[in-house]
């Protein structure tokens, strides 16, 4: 039992129950300082080393989880796009930096030494954040930037200029034009010119239908963009940032009572909500319906370059799913990468292997891709379809090729030598799958860093889509699964393909296809909303020159600046904490003894570690010559061995 919950459950015990196998154990629904339990997590021996709680006042959804290392979360809200303007991506952008209340967050997070970066996925808005000044710093980080999320008080000047607005710049004659500016707006006008961004966002539309929240661009299509008003902001935020639509995963380190920290959250957490009554939170439950386009389609769409020839991606796609459970998640996991994806697969025999290929498609890789959420769905990706493929028989030709050979996976006979191949190959994932289980829960989760990915959330968000109270989270139940099929000898495929829907040919392909047209017709465009701009100018200041209507807007424009500015100068400077901690170390469980010819020998310990791992350091200043050549590459020859 660790120490984050072995002080809780001893002051607890006569509301807890015992297992004799499993230990203490913290019991569904046990109410505890303003939360109710709804899950115990355990590592890899069974001990418990966290657990799900829902804070009863506000909803608010709170994982926590013990790993020695620095307190960090991994908070998300619920941010379901209600059109292509992009208004969770530009909220991203406003709340901890916007504002007097957001730009005095992030004023005090570099002063209190947190480390945090922010991101826009398509059905949550993401907020991770590291303190690396200890437990004190963290909940101060906590409490200011979760009342920053839901109080924000940005200006509609500042929504304007960081979305997308117009700016007046000077040539070197001095004449004035027009630029159209904004940081969200000028992002989002290089990704949307990327040929994987058009083929992505084509397939989007055909799978759900124009108008679902799948298939919305939650970081901002620039037409809509252009479109988007202060209103459709605020409203939004309006709908989305409350605390019940809020979840957080939170690792701390080794010795903190469980009743001081949920203590300390239901303070932050009671004064934010105050009186308001709790919402209901946004789930995937409560999408529409997929509305995907009938019949077989075959989609072309242009991206823009000089060069005619430079290769671009396809898609084939099948008609998406009910999101899998775990078991059959885990199992397409592993045939999607056993398909497609590296040489020794089908896809790349198939297509990409000069020795073995039926189709010349010009590429360099193949990948079978699998999704689970919110819907299951399966798709062939080609990032470099080369130029001269690129038409509609082709692609209808990739997908009756693929579909071939996925009824060909299907009609092997049990234990035959190709199925035993087949799931040989997918030994050496299921390896990685289970180291990487072994080493998460003593490995640093890594929130906060800048783009970091965690598998925290979408493990958590699977455990707890499952029955039950008490949850491992390596999964054994589910390695036993899979290790199952792959070792049984059994066919397996012949049904699930059939269930899955892939012995079909892939119902939609798209690809993207270079166009130096494209690119005249943005500039085209580009002119015209420029000069449409002007004249709409020219009337609000009874102006028929063009020049004098700039030179006014250029003026306004800069006293807005001005008031900005002066707005800006008035906010309080950060002070730097008190009491910083020396190194990130502190906060550690660890030893420090001297071996044996006077080697340090520093021993760090992790609850739950199921391996070691040995680290060793030279002093480099005591080697010389070769020596030092020799140092430099010890650690790939140890690492490699």
């Amino acid at each position: 039992m660790t120490a984050l919950t072995r002080t809780a459950l001893a002051e607890l015990s006569a509301v807890l129950t015992v297992d004799p196998n499993a230990g203490w154990l913290l019991r569904r629904g046990l109410i505890f300082e303003g939360f109710e339990a709804k899950a115990i997590y355990n590592n890899g021996m069974g001990q418990a080393m966290g657990g799900r709680f829902i804070h009863l006042k506000s909803g608010f959804t709170l994982d926590l989880i013990e790993i020695q290392t620095v307190p960090q979360s991994f908070l998300t809200v619920n941010t379901f796009p209600v059109s292509n303007m992009g208004e969770p991506h530009t909220q991203e952008h406003l709340v901890l930096g916007k504002g007097n209340v957001g730009r005095a967050v992030a004023a005090r997070e570099t002063m209190s030494m947190v480390e945090s970066t922010a991101f826009t996925q398509q059905l949550k808005t993401c907020y991770p954040f590291a303190a690396n000044a200890g437990i004190d710093a963290y909940f101060e980080h906590f409490e200011r930037s979760s009342y920053a999320l839901l109080n924000p008080d940005y200006t509609d000047e500042e929504i304007r200029r960081e979305v997308r607005h117009f700016g007046v710049r000077r040539d070197d004659q001095g004449i004035l034009a027009l630029e159209e500016k904004g940081s969200i707006y000028t992002e989002m006008i290089s990704a949307s010119s990327q040929p994987g961004y058009k083929a992505y966002r084509a397939m989007g539309r055909l799978l759900y239908g124009s108008n679902h929240p799948v298939s919305y661009d939650s970081g901002g299509a620039p037409a809509a963009m252009r479109l988007m008003q202060a209103e459709d902001i605020r409203r939004f935020h309006a709908a989305n940032y409350h605390l019940a639509n809020m979840e957080m995963i939170t690792s701390l380190p080794k010795g903190l009572p469980l009743e001081q920290v949920l203590a300390r959250y239901n303070r932050v957490l009671a004064a934010l909500q105050g009186d308001k009554p709790v919402r209901p939170p946004s789930k995937s439950s409560d999408l529409p319906a997929p509305e995907p386009k009938p019949g077989l389609i075959v989609e072309i769409t242009d991206f823009p370059s000089l060069n005619l020839d430079q290769p671009g991606p396809a898609m084939l796609a099948w008609p998406v799913m009910a999101r899998f459970k775990p078991r059959d998640e885990g199992l397409a996991d592993l045939f999607a990468q056993a398909f497609g994806g590296d040489p020794s697969t089908n896809l790349y025999k198939l297509f990409i292997d000069s020795a073995t290929r039926k189709l010349d498609i010009g590429a360099r890789s193949i990948s079978l891709g699998f999704d689970n959420d919110p819907y299951a769905s399966f798709y062939v990706y080609v990032p470099d379809l080369a130029a001269s493929q690129v038409s509609t028989e082709r692609l209808l030709e990739i997908g009756a090729t693929v579909a071939a050979e996925l009824e060909r996976v299907a009609s092997w006979a049990d234990d035959s030598e190709e199925l035993l191949d087949f799931h040989s190959r997918m030994q050496a994932n299921l390896l990685r799958l289970r180291r990487s289980a072994d080493k998460l829960t003593s490995s640093p989760p890594g929130f906060g860093a800048r783009m970091g990915q965690s598998i925290w959330p979408g493990l958590l968000r699977d455990l707890n889509e499952e029955p039950g109270f008490e949850k491992s989270l390596l999964q054994p139940e589910l390695i036993a699964y899979l290790e199952s099929v792959i070792n049984g000898g059994k066919n397996v495929w012949r049904d699930k393909l059939a269930e899955w829907k892939l012995l079909e040919k892939p119902q939609y392909s798209v690809a993207a296809r270079a166009s130096s047209v494209a690119i005249e017709a943005e500039e085209a465009a580009l002119k015209q909303r420029l000069a449409a701009e002007t004249d709409r100018l020219k009337a609000l200041y009874s102006l028929d020159d063009d020049q004098q209507a700039l030179a006014r807007y250029e003026l306004e424009f800069d006293e807005a600046t001005a008031e900005l500015e002066r707005v800006q100068s008035m906010d309080t400077p950060a002070k730097f904490i008190s009491t910083p901690p020396m190194t990130l170390d502190d906060q550690l469980d660890y030893t420090v003894e001297k071996l044996a010819g006077k080697v340090t020998l520093v021993t760090g310990l992790f609850s739950g570690m199921n391996s070691a791992t040995v680290g060793i350091a030279l002093d480099a200043r005591q080697l010389q010559g070769r020596q030092l050549i020799y140092a430099a590459l010890l650690p790939q020859l140890l690492s490699g061995t």
